[in-house]
C-alpha cells in the first residue's frame, strides 16, 4: 500500500558567500516567502571567519520555515578541523566556530547545521523526511571538505568503482531509504559545468544517487549552473552504466517574475505533477553567487509530495 502524501514547501539556497539578503536589487532579500523546509548547501561564507557564521545564521533566522537545515561547504575553512589543523589555522577559532553553531544563538534562530550522514525529521503537518547530508566536494585547489577523486565516500563497499577506493562512513542508502540528499557540490554530469567547460560534479555521488532515486537532490559550488532539472530514471536500464538516466531541459523561470516573487518556484507535488517516487529525482543547484561573485541568483522555492508517518 502506497503512503500517504502531503505537499510540503522548501526554501534553497547555497553559495551565500557572507550574503545577508539586504540588497532591495536582488531577487535574494529580507521577506522571503515563507516556507516548512529551509535548506542551505554549504558556504555560508568566504573563507570560515566565526563572525560571519554569526551573520550567516542571523540571515538564516530571519527566514520564516518550521525547519532549517545547514551544511558547510569548501569555504568554510573553520569548520572542518582536519583541514583547518593541517593548514596551521588558530584551532580556538575552530572551537569557537563549532561552538557558534552548538550554541544558543543557532538554537534561537531555529536552525540545525547537520554532519555528514543520515538525519530523520518530522513536520507539523504530518511528513517524514529522511536527509542525506555531506558537506564533501572534489578535491579542487586547497580548501575545506574535500577528497580526492578516487576516493568514494557515497557508496557501500561492495559498489564501489574498481579504480576507486572506498571511504564511506555512512553511505546514501538505496531506494527507498532517503526522501532528501543535500550536498554542496552536484553528481557528474548534472548542473556541474564550470566557466571553462569542464565537469565538476563527483561520478561516485551520480551512482550512489542513481542507487537512491530521492525525490530531491540540492546542492550548489558550481555557480554557473544555477538552475533545476529533473531526471527521469530508467528501471530497465543498467545500474552500473553511465547510461539508466534520462535528464531533461533545465526548468526557464522569467528573471522579472523572480525578482517579483523573491523566489524561483516551481510546483512540484502531486497537484501538478505525475511523477512516481522513485521514477524522477528533481536536481537543483542553489547557487546564490554567480561566478562572478554577485549575488545574482534566487533561492528555489518547491512544492513536494512527503510521505506521513
Amino acid at each position: 500500500m502506497s503512503p500517504t502524501l502531503v505537499k510540503t514547501r522548501f526554501l534553497i539556497i547555497s553559495d551565500t558567500h557572507g550574503y545577508e539578503a539586504m540588497d532591495e536589487k536582488r531577487s535574494f532579500r529580507q521577506e522571503v516567502p515563507p516556507s516548512q523546509v529551509r535548506l542551505h548547501c554549504g558556504d555560508l561564507t568566504k573563507n570560515g571567519i566565526p563572525e560571519d557564521y554569526e551573520k550567516a545564521i542571523n540571515m538564516l533566522g530571519s527566514i520564516d520555515a518550521e525547519l532549517k537545515l545547514v551544511i558547510a561547504g569548501n569555504h568554510d575553512l573553520s569548520l572542518d578541523r582536519d583541514f583547518y589543523e593541517k593548514n596551521g589555522g588558530d584551532m580556538n577559532e575552530h572551537t569557537r566556530a563549532i561552538s557558534i553553531w552548538d550554541g544558543p544563538l543557532a538554537e534561537e534562530a531555529g536552525v540545525t547545521l547537520l554532519n555528514e550522514g543520515l538525519h530523520s525529521f518530522t513536520l507539523k503537518n504530518g511528513a517524514v523526511l529522511t536527509v542525506y547530508a555531506s558537506p564533501y566536494t572534489p578535491v579542487f585547489g586547497d580548501s575545506a571538505f574535500q577528497y580526492p577523486t578516487g576516493e568514494d565516500r557515497f557508496n557501500p563497499s561492495e559498489r564501489v568503482a574498481s579504480e576507486a577506493t572506498s571511504t564511506t562512513v555512512q553511505p546514501i542508502l538505496d531506494f527507498p531509504g532517503v526522501d532528501i540528499v543535500m550536498t554542496h557540490g552536484p553528481p557528474k554530469y548534472v548542473l556541474d559545468e564550470t566557466s571553462n567547460g569542464s565537469n565538476a560534479g563527483c561520478p561516485h555521488l551520480r551512482r550512489a544517487i542513481q542507487h537512491a532515486r530521492p525525490r530531491l537532490h540540492c546542492f550548489g559550488h558550481v555557480r554557473p549552473q544555477w538552475g533545476l532539472r529533473k531526471v527521469v530514471w530508467d528501471q530497465k536500464g543498467e545500474e552500473e552504466t553511465d547510461d539508466g538516466y534520462t535528464m531533461l531541459p533545465r526548468v526557464f523561470v522569467r528573471r522579472n517574475q523572480m525578482m517579483r516573487k523573491r523566489t524561483a518556484y516551481q510546483d512540484l507535488s502531486s497537484a501538478s505533477e505525475e511523477d512516481e517516487h522513485g521514477a524522477v529525482t528533481v536536481m537543483v543547484n542553489a547557487a546564490i553567487m554567480n561566478e562572478n561573485g554577485e549575488p545574482a541568483n534566487a533561492p528555489w522555492l518547491l512544492d513536494l509530495d512527503l510521505p506521513t508517518a
